[in-house]
């Protein structure tokens, strides 16, 4: 995540996601430029180089000219503490604004874990996991550099011969395929900064429960809406077909080695997620649904089911899992 985005979040989060009124969300859909630029009121939100005096700062802090609502009313203090109607930003989300400016505003990546809460908070938040899914697409299905998208290109001609696609393709051809320069490149590129992102939101340390609860959630559609993303708030799977794209990707990781203890985790998440996506997305068109018949959507404790199905699984035990996931999921259905 870019310390410009990590801000926007703390901003987001101190109203709850909220829309505001007077001044309201001046970070919502603005770039960076547009954002050091910025005057609110007549007064300049950030000074790089200068968080302390930075008038941002001092309205998260209540310090003058903000302040007007706290006992005692500092001396000169003619606005009220931002945001007005909300609790107080907590110190550590003030801190890392200030250093930011500090800093000069830059447009770079967070080089250690976000101050502004836990991964465990985060995990279990909806808006969190929005968070993770609107950076993810940023990156890659707005790809930013040529090389990403080059690698992406590279990837997906390639990805149908992935056994879990065609009953005609086999394991055999599949490995021949991952053994071609292009392909090694791409798939080391890609995972790479999938695990970035990913790792970012969710911790070094790969937790498949929190994994599990996003997957889930996006898979069946049913995140809140993204105020952050007013032209296409909801985070889901556009085409079905992605699913089986994003599982061959991480059997394609696995075989080849890149972090595939990760990628195991990963792919059950994947996995739980096509699960979601093909029993509860009945807003697809019929010729768009992924079916999905081991499982249905009234089975009791579903969601457990599935990821107890998977947990116990590794290795080439766990390819041919999702193999066969895949080839469900494409059979056309009968009756």
């Amino acid at each position: 995540m870019k310390r410009f985005d990590a801000v926007k979040e703390i901003l987001e989060k101190a109203v709850d996601g909220k829309t505001i009124g007077a001044h309201g969300n001046f970070w919502r859909g603005i770039d960076l430029p547009t954002f050091i630029a910025k005057s609110v009121f007549g007064r300049k939100l950030v000074e790089p180089g200068k968080g302390a005096d930075s008038n941002l700062v001092k309205a998260l802090r209540g310090q003058p000219p903000f302040g007007r609502d706290l006992t005692p009313r500092p001396p000169g203090a003619i606005f009220s503490r931002m945001p007005l109607g909300f609790p107080p930003v907590d110190d550590a989300g003030i801190a890392f604004i200030e250093a930011w400016i500090d800093d000069g505003c830059p447009d770079e990546e967070i080089k250690t874990t976000r101050p502004m809460t836990t991964m465990a908070t985060a995990a279990a938040d909806p808006q969190a996991i929005n968070r993770f899914f609107r950076e993810f697409d940023s990156f890659f299905l707005r790809p930013k550099t040529p090389e990403t998208a080059q690698h992406l290109n590279a990837y997906m001609e390639q990805a149908f011969a992935w056994p879990g696609f065609s009953q005609d393709s086999t394991e055999a051809g599949w490995t021949g395929v991952l053994r071609q320069a292009p392909m090694t490149a791409a798939i080391a590129h890609l995972s790479s900064h999938q695990l970035r992102i990913i790792k970012d939101h969710f911790g070094a340390a790969l937790d498949h429960s929190r994994l599990s609860e996003a997957y889930w959630l996006f898979g069946r559609g049913d995140l809140p809406d993204d105020p952050l993303r007013p032209g296409s708030p909801k985070h889901r799977m556009d085409g079905a077909t992605m699913w089986l794209m994003w599982l061959s990707f991480a059997d394609a990781a696995i075989r080849t080695g890149q972090s595939a203890g990760d990628w195991e985790v990963l792919s059950k998440a994947i996995a739980l997620g096509l699960v979601g996506d093909a029993l509860f997305r009945t807003d697809r068109p019929v010729n768009d649904r992924l079916n999905i018949t081991r499982y249905k959507a009234t089975d009791p404790n579903l969601k457990d089911k599935v990821v107890s199905d998977f947990a116990g699984l590794s290795g080439r035990d766990l390819l041919s899992q999702n193999i066969g996931l895949g080839l469900e999921a494409q059979e056309v259905p009968t009756g």
